[in-house]
């Protein structure tokens, strides 16, 4: 038969409460004519207390984010478990000996945060050796820690704050005066804060790399946006973009490419993005549609990438002024040609380098029409045939 699991909650003599578990089974006799029950029980009441520490720190630091996290988590550990001092740190990345406090907690009151090396500290065995208890005597131990000294310390229990690549981010610990009041307890309680400390931390981080990357990106002369290779949907643009089109964000935002570019129609869109695809990236020149209907010319560069889902990331520039450069050349071009052509002179033109070099490579139309000198005739000619006849 299946065993029946009871829980009882007993109140002791002395005020105490104890939980204990309990599995009942039934067992038939041997003939079959009678049936017994069979227990067996065990104390459950430090597990019962620890659910319950858990379920209230889950309940304090829950609802935070931020620094509000740490430091009302710092607080809670300091009076949960009954020591003088709580704090979490962060590893500076560019320097792996040296922490800064992003809380700390000294008996409920929040104290000022400092930076300081973690080398020949309690903190360096947490960070080494991924957990690090002194239950007494821990200035003795570590005698060139001078902050155990000045806040009187003589218990140090700590983990450190690991991130799902095994990076070490940091370190959070519990600090006292006298030994540390069930240490058992105290490294569960650490352990459920530093498990959402790291995610915090790791949120920070993303945070931060995110809005430095917004304000490098925001900064950049060229227009920057990120598009959705299946609708062609702008799913993020910088600033530039905004002000080369004439939109807001959020009105570009609810546009797609061919919105702006008057030579992409949907099937257009739909065989350059597979294009894109099949070749990893791609250049072309283009026109795009500003908001108050003007056109103008745009070198685009667009790249696949494939992170959560696939994004295209495509870098726009504003290619007006070399278009009127090479228009402009092209106009200087002419216009010499007609001068060099029309000119009454005969005039010649000899490369000064190159497989060329001393060898006739243009001729006026003046020229081309002295005898023997035929327009085109003596193109390739070297220098010295076209000397006159020694007299």
């Amino acid at each position: 038969m299946t065993p029946l699991s009871l829980e009882h909650r007993n109140l002791l003599p002395n005020g105490e409460i104890r939980w204990h578990h309990w599995t009942y089974i039934a067992v038939r006799s041997p003939d079959l004519k009678s049936m017994e029950y069979q227990a067996t029980g065990r104390d459950i009441t430090e597990q019962k207390q620890a659910q319950e520490l858990l379920q209230e720190i889950l309940e304090v630091i829950g609802p935070t984010t931020g620094e509000n996290f740490f430091s009302t988590a710092v607080e809670y550990l300091c009076g949960v478990c009954q020591v003088k001092i709580a704090f979490a740190a962060a590893i500076n990345p560019e320097n792996l000996n040296e922490a800064r406090t992003i809380a700390a907690s000294q008996r409920g009151r929040a104290l000022d945060n400092i930076t300081y090396s973690i080398v020949d500290t309690p903190c360096q065995i947490a960070v080494d050796e991924k957990f690090a208890y002194y239950p007494t005597a821990i200035q003795d131990i570590f005698p060139d820690d001078h902050l155990l000294q000045e806040l009187g310390i003589d218990s140090y229990l700590g983990i450190p704050l690991c991130s799902t690549d095994g990076q070490t981010l940091g370190v959070i610990a519990i600090m006292d005066d006298k030994p540390i009041w069930s240490p058992k307890q105290a490294k569960t309680l650490l352990a459920v804060v530093a498990t959402r400390g790291v995610a915090e931390l790791e949120r920070q981080r993303m945070q931060e790399a995110l809005t430095l990357f917004r304000s490098l990106i925001d900064r950049s002369h060229d227009v920057i946006k990120v598009v959705d290779p299946e609708t062609g949907r702008f799913l993020d643009v910088n600033e530039m973009a905004c002000r080369a089109h004439g939109y807001t964000r959020e009105e570009y935002l609810a546009l797609s490419v061919v919105d702006i570019d008057p030579l992409v129609k949907e099937r257009t869109w739909k065989e350059t993005s597979n294009e894109i695809r099949r070749l990893g990236s791609l250049v072309l020149e283009t026109q795009h549609c500003r908001k108050d209907g003007s056109v103008f010319p745009v070198e685009v560069n667009v790249a696949h990438a494939q992170l959560d889902k696939e994004y295209f990331v495509t870098v726009v520039r504003d290619i007006s002024e070399r278009k009127r450069a090479e228009q402009a050349l092209r106009e200087s071009e002419e216009r010499y040609k007609t001068i060099f052509h029309c000119g009454p002179d005969a005039l010649f033109v000899i490369s000064a380098e190159g497989e060329d070099q001393g060898r006739l490579v243009a001729a006026t139309d003046s020229a081309g029409r002295t005898p023997g000198c035929e327009s085109g005739a003596l193109n390739g000619t070297p220098t010295p045939k076209l000397d006159p006849p020694p007299t």
